[in-house]
């Protein structure tokens, strides 16, 4: 009880622009068609740590900018920011917020509305909340346009909105970076790493679990709320080493040449993005069946497991997965950039 009240102060709070996690309205380029771009209002964009939404908005907003699309970027949870930016010339909403839908078209009741679902249980309809399923129901009909990150979601959307406004559109990779010194990689390279929020859905918990008698290490890196494991690391300060916490970008791109394979074993994902930036680092993938999104599970250096997988199932993959850095991160260099990825989107954005 006090626990609900908390969260519908806090709303309310921040609603009139009262004890704002982030309150940003981000004007980008001057060009002819402007595109306002919705986020949740909880974290900054670009991202200062963890936040693969706000990280996609901010990757995309370049992509956009470079297409000759004027952005403005919505970035708050107070009434009166959305005011402000009420006032400015709009051509196309995209909308990364599927709670925010009522709102939106409140504010812009006539403009074209872009739908983004990040919601990692989008493609699993036994396990969506009571809200989510009334969203689907009522109000994703309100946008003009619904982008589905992977083909289950949109397999499962079809049952409830018409398919012609649908557009499978997956994540992608930014590639304004160096490229990776391979030179350096060692076959000493064996270990796994699990990167993503440490919580009940992601089971990383699980993982530890099956792995810790084991002499198959993985090293587990990111923001920590699973109780389970926070339980365990009072009681066992050794394992500081294992659950690394969260790390910042900079040092990510730096960790990820320290292994060979990602493994990634969450109970359901819509289309996680840290399968695509691993890949650009050269790692293989270890993925349960759930967890998968949008990649391709022929190509030979990406295995999946089953969603109750166990210790032979994961040594299975490890002895039968391609490792070949090389190889990889030049097919994700081809093939998951943001120019590729979103051709799609943006061949659409021209019929609206």
């Amino acid at each position: 009880m006090i626990s609900r009240l908390t969260t519908v102060l806090k709303n309310m709070f921040n609603f009139f622009g009262l004890f704002l996690p982030v309150n940003q309205i981000l004007d980008n380029c001057d060009f002819d068609k402007t595109i306002l771009i919705i986020c949740h209002g909880e974290l900054n964009v670009p991202p200062n740590g963890w936040g693969a939404v706000e990280k996609i908005v901010s990757e995309v907003t370049s992509e956009l900018n470079a297409e000759h699309y004027k952005t403005i970027i919505l970035n708050s949870k107070s009434i009166f920011a959305w005011i402000t930016v009420r006032i400015r010339k709009i051509d196309l909403i995209f909308l990364h917020d599927d709670t925010k839908i009522l709102r939106t078209r409140f504010f812009w009741p006539r403009h074209k509305l872009i739908l983004f679902s990040h919601y990692g249980y989008a493609g699993f309809e036994q396990r969506w909340t009571r809200k989510y399923r009334i969203s689907i129901q009522n109000y994703f009909k309100l946008a003009d346009l619904v982008v589905c990150l992977s083909p289950t979601i949109y397999n499962q959307y079809s049952r409830y909105l018409d398919s012609n406004k649908l557009l499978i559109v997956p994540n992608g990779i930014s590639l304004n970076f160096p490229l990776h010194d391979f030179s350096i990689i060692t076959s000493s390279n064996k270990n796994l790493i699990c990167l993503g929020k440490v919580e009940p859905r992601k089971k990383q918990f699980e993982l530890y679990k099956i792995l810790e008698d084991t002499k198959i290490s993985v090293d587990f890196v990111g923001p920590i709320i699973d109780n389970r494991v926070l339980r365990l690391l009072k009681s066992e300060e050794k394992l500081r080493k294992v659950f690394l916490g969260e790390k910042s970008n900079t040092y990510l791109n730096k960790l990820f040449s320290d292994y060979r394979c990602l493994i990634h074993v969450s109970e359901a994902e819509a289309d996680a993005l840290v399968l695509y930036e691993a890949q650009l680092a050269g790692l293989s993938i270890i993925v349960t069946e759930n967890s998968i999104g949008s990649q391709n599970s022929k190509l030979p250096w990406i295995k999946v497991i089953p969603n109750n997988f166990n210790l032979a199932d994961i040594e299975f993959a490890l002895s039968s997965v391609v490792y070949d850095k090389v190889q990889v991160a030049n097919f994700a260099r081809a093939n998951y950039g943001w120019k590729k990825q979103l051709k799609p989107l943006i061949e659409r954005l021209d019929t609206l």
